[in-house]
């Protein structure tokens, strides 16, 4: 996640360039995250370093899209890769007719302007069908996994590891 701080920071593409290479990481590896506030009261600078991480490959996201901050209009300002719709459109498409035509709309654009869309904050079966009909690519949220720290990451994954040797062992 890229601040709007951060991303009037001209040197912000020179700093991610090298942390991919100190990492050996293909720019194409790495997506960054920036809310639709970053371009309120700008004066055309984080444009410009947007394009610049792009030049790096970077992958780039509008997150929380929906929260307010702008219109379906704002998006032809730059292409995103991808559209993060906000959770509180996910959970208000869910009891509200309009706001599930605002959530179908959004997507609709994306696909026509070529973004991957990703609901955020799905925390019921109910919101995952909706927002797997509606045509999202990716969706995120507690249904699926709670919140979990860098640390139980590690023992998670080495859980789902041995399961997977178990299994693999038990089925030959």
């Amino acid at each position: 996640n890229i601040s709007p701080k951060q991303m009037v920071q001209a040197s912000l593409p020179n700093l991610v360039s090298e942390a991919l290479g100190r990492h050996k990481l293909a720019g194409n590896r790495l997506e960054l995250e920036v809310t639709e506030g970053v371009f309120l009261g700008d004066n055309g600078s984080t444009l410009d370093v947007l394009k610049r991480l792009r030049a790096l490959g970077v992958g780039i996201a509008l997150d929380d899209f929906g929260t307010g901050y702008a219109s379906i209009g704002f998006l032809r300002n730059f292409r995103f890769e991808k559209l993060k719709i906000d959770r509180s459109m996910v959970v208000d498409a869910g009891t509200s007719t309009g706001s599930l035509a605002m959530m179908n709309s959004s997507i609709a654009v994306a696909r026509a302007m070529d973004m991957a869309v990703t609901a955020e904050g799905v925390e019921t079966k109910a919101q995952a069908d909706m927002v797997r009909i509606a045509g999202c690519d990716q969706i995120q949220g507690w249904y699926y996994y709670k919140a979990i720290t860098a640390g139980e990451i590690r023992a998670h994954l080495d859980e789902l590891r041995q399961r997977n040797l178990n299994h693999k062992r038990a089925t030959g």
